[in-house]
Protein backbone atom coordinates (compact mmCIF):
# COMPACT_ATOMS: atom_id res chain seq x y z
CA UNK A 1 0.00 0.00 0.00
CA UNK A 2 2.25 2.64 1.09
CA UNK A 3 6.15 2.93 2.62
CA UNK A 4 7.41 5.39 4.51
CA UNK A 5 10.17 7.59 4.65
CA UNK A 6 11.95 6.76 7.29
CA UNK A 7 14.84 8.56 10.19
CA UNK A 8 16.61 6.48 12.42
CA UNK A 9 17.36 8.21 15.60
CA UNK A 10 20.58 5.90 17.16
CA UNK A 11 22.96 6.91 19.68
CA UNK A 12 24.05 4.98 22.89
CA UNK A 13 22.01 3.14 25.86
CA UNK A 14 21.19 6.45 27.93
CA UNK A 15 22.77 8.76 25.42
CA UNK A 16 20.02 11.17 24.87
CA UNK A 17 17.64 9.69 22.00
CA UNK A 18 14.32 10.17 24.09
CA UNK A 19 15.45 13.87 25.02
CA UNK A 20 16.47 14.32 21.32
CA UNK A 21 13.11 12.98 20.17
CA UNK A 22 11.31 15.25 22.43
CA UNK A 23 13.17 17.67 21.36
CA UNK A 24 13.03 16.98 17.78
CA UNK A 25 8.79 16.45 18.18
CA UNK A 26 9.12 19.70 19.49
CA UNK A 27 10.46 21.53 16.71
CA UNK A 28 8.42 19.87 14.30
CA UNK A 29 5.22 20.70 16.15
CA UNK A 30 5.90 24.28 15.26
CA UNK A 31 5.44 23.67 11.43
CA UNK A 32 3.72 20.74 10.94
CA UNK A 33 0.49 19.69 13.18
CA UNK A 34 -0.01 15.92 11.68
CA UNK A 35 1.91 14.17 14.22
CA UNK A 36 1.57 11.12 16.03
CA UNK A 37 3.96 8.86 18.35
CA UNK A 38 5.18 8.45 21.67
CA UNK A 39 8.83 8.78 23.51
CA UNK A 40 9.67 6.44 26.48
CA UNK A 41 11.28 8.42 28.76
CA UNK A 42 13.21 7.95 32.11
CA UNK A 43 12.43 8.82 35.21
CA UNK A 44 14.00 8.40 38.46
CA UNK A 45 12.01 6.69 41.46
CA UNK A 46 12.56 8.02 44.90
CA UNK A 47 14.57 4.41 45.57
CA UNK A 48 16.72 5.56 42.76
CA UNK A 49 15.86 3.08 40.02
CA UNK A 50 14.98 4.17 36.44
CA UNK A 51 11.32 3.41 35.36
CA UNK A 52 10.08 4.69 32.05
CA UNK A 53 7.08 6.56 30.88
CA UNK A 54 5.02 6.30 28.11
CA UNK A 55 4.14 10.23 26.49
CA UNK A 56 1.55 10.25 23.85
CA UNK A 57 2.83 13.36 21.83
CA UNK A 58 -0.63 14.06 20.43
CA UNK A 59 -2.83 14.50 23.81
CA UNK A 60 1.13 14.91 26.20
CA UNK A 61 -0.91 11.99 28.49
CA UNK A 62 1.68 9.84 30.05
CA UNK A 63 1.57 6.21 31.54
CA UNK A 64 3.76 4.13 33.37
CA UNK A 65 5.39 1.79 30.73
CA UNK A 66 8.35 0.01 32.72
CA UNK A 67 9.95 -0.63 35.99
CA UNK A 68 13.13 -2.57 37.08
CA UNK A 69 10.77 -4.04 40.16
CA UNK A 70 8.44 -6.51 39.83
CA UNK A 71 4.86 -4.98 39.81
CA UNK A 72 1.58 -6.64 39.85
CA UNK A 73 0.57 -7.47 36.10
CA UNK A 74 3.32 -6.50 34.50
CA UNK A 75 5.58 -8.96 32.42
CA UNK A 76 9.69 -9.63 32.78
CA UNK A 77 11.82 -9.45 29.69
CA UNK A 78 15.35 -8.46 30.72
CA UNK A 79 15.67 -6.63 33.09
CA UNK A 80 12.57 -4.49 33.68
CA UNK A 81 8.74 -5.39 34.15
CA UNK A 82 6.82 -4.32 31.37
CA UNK A 83 2.72 -3.03 32.05
CA UNK A 84 0.45 -4.07 29.44
CA UNK A 85 -1.87 -0.89 29.43
CA UNK A 86 0.88 1.47 28.25
CA UNK A 87 1.96 -1.36 25.77
CA UNK A 88 -1.80 -1.42 23.95
CA UNK A 89 -1.33 2.23 24.36
CA UNK A 90 1.29 2.39 22.02
CA UNK A 91 0.29 0.48 20.14
CA UNK A 92 -2.93 2.07 19.71
CA UNK A 93 -0.84 5.41 19.40
CA UNK A 94 0.80 3.90 16.48
CA UNK A 95 -2.35 2.45 14.44
CA UNK A 96 -4.07 5.73 15.04
CA UNK A 97 -1.03 7.14 13.28
CA UNK A 98 -1.63 4.57 10.63
CA UNK A 99 -5.75 4.87 10.46
CA UNK A 100 -5.55 8.85 10.05
CA UNK A 101 -2.34 8.95 7.89
CA UNK A 102 -0.51 11.62 10.32
CA UNK A 103 2.29 13.10 8.06
CA UNK A 104 4.86 12.42 10.64
CA UNK A 105 5.15 9.43 13.28
CA UNK A 106 7.74 8.90 15.84
CA UNK A 107 8.34 5.67 17.83
CA UNK A 108 10.68 5.69 21.15
CA UNK A 109 11.62 3.29 20.89
CA UNK A 110 12.69 -0.16 18.44
CA UNK A 111 15.48 -2.08 20.76
CA UNK A 112 16.06 -6.01 21.93
CA UNK A 113 12.32 -6.44 22.64
CA UNK A 114 11.53 -5.83 18.91
CA UNK A 115 14.06 -8.16 17.93
CA UNK A 116 12.90 -10.65 19.90
CA UNK A 117 9.45 -10.15 18.33
CA UNK A 118 7.93 -8.36 21.04
CA UNK A 119 6.47 -4.83 21.93
CA UNK A 120 6.34 -2.85 19.30
CA UNK A 121 7.11 -5.66 16.51
CA UNK A 122 3.91 -6.01 15.02
CA UNK A 123 2.73 -2.64 14.56
CA UNK A 124 6.26 -1.48 13.32
CA UNK A 125 5.66 -4.31 10.70
CA UNK A 126 2.23 -2.83 9.81
CA UNK A 127 3.71 0.42 9.84
CA UNK A 128 5.91 0.02 7.39
CA UNK A 129 4.03 -1.87 5.09
CA UNK A 130 0.88 0.46 5.04
CA UNK A 131 2.30 3.70 6.62
CA UNK A 132 3.30 6.44 3.80
CA UNK A 133 4.12 9.43 5.87
CA UNK A 134 7.43 9.95 7.81
CA UNK A 135 8.43 7.62 10.07
CA UNK A 136 11.08 8.44 12.98
CA UNK A 137 12.29 5.88 15.32
CA UNK A 138 14.67 5.61 18.24
CA UNK A 139 17.48 2.65 18.44
CA UNK A 140 20.59 2.00 20.23
CA UNK A 141 23.46 2.41 17.91
CA UNK A 142 25.03 -1.47 19.01
CA UNK A 143 21.19 -2.42 17.65
CA UNK A 144 20.80 -0.35 14.02
CA UNK A 145 22.08 -2.99 11.50
CA UNK A 146 20.10 -5.98 13.26
CA UNK A 147 16.85 -3.41 13.30
CA UNK A 148 17.81 -2.33 9.56
CA UNK A 149 18.15 -6.21 8.89
CA UNK A 150 15.10 -7.78 11.03
CA UNK A 151 12.82 -5.08 9.53
CA UNK A 152 13.90 -5.51 5.93
CA UNK A 153 14.39 -1.33 5.72
CA UNK A 154 16.16 -0.50 2.39
CA UNK A 155 16.27 3.28 2.85
CA UNK A 156 16.92 5.36 5.69
CA UNK A 157 18.25 8.52 7.39
CA UNK A 158 20.74 7.89 9.83
CA UNK A 159 20.95 10.30 12.44
CA UNK A 160 23.45 10.18 15.18
CA UNK A 161 22.47 11.97 17.77
CA UNK A 162 26.49 12.40 18.60
CA UNK A 163 26.57 14.69 15.48
CA UNK A 164 23.70 16.31 15.18
CA UNK A 165 20.93 18.24 16.20
CA UNK A 166 17.18 17.90 16.67
CA UNK A 167 16.87 21.38 14.95
CA UNK A 168 18.92 20.28 12.08
CA UNK A 169 17.44 17.09 11.98
CA UNK A 170 13.92 18.77 11.77
CA UNK A 171 15.18 20.93 9.01
CA UNK A 172 15.83 17.71 7.18
CA UNK A 173 12.84 16.33 7.90
CA UNK A 174 10.87 19.20 7.06
CA UNK A 175 12.37 19.71 3.60
CA UNK A 176 11.71 15.81 2.48
CA UNK A 177 7.98 16.37 3.48
CA UNK A 178 7.59 19.88 1.66
CA UNK A 179 8.80 17.75 -1.03
CA UNK A 180 6.94 14.83 -0.49
CA UNK A 181 3.57 17.47 -0.67
CA UNK A 182 4.71 19.12 -3.94
CA UNK A 183 5.22 15.32 -5.62
CA UNK A 184 1.61 14.75 -4.26
CA UNK A 185 0.14 18.18 -5.87
CA UNK A 186 1.67 17.76 -9.31
CA UNK A 187 0.31 14.41 -9.21
CA UNK A 188 -2.92 15.25 -8.69
CA UNK A 189 -2.77 18.23 -11.34
CA UNK A 190 -1.43 16.28 -13.62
Amino acid sequence: MGTPQIFIITGAIEGGKSIFLNDLSEFLRLFEKSICGFISRGQFTEEGNKDFILKDLSTEKETHLASRLELPGYFNFGKFYFNPTAIKKGNKIIQKAIDSQSKILIIDEIGPLELSEEVWHESLIEVLNNYRGILIFSTRKRLIEGVISKFEIHEAFIEDIESTSARKTGESILSLLKSKEESQFRVKNQ
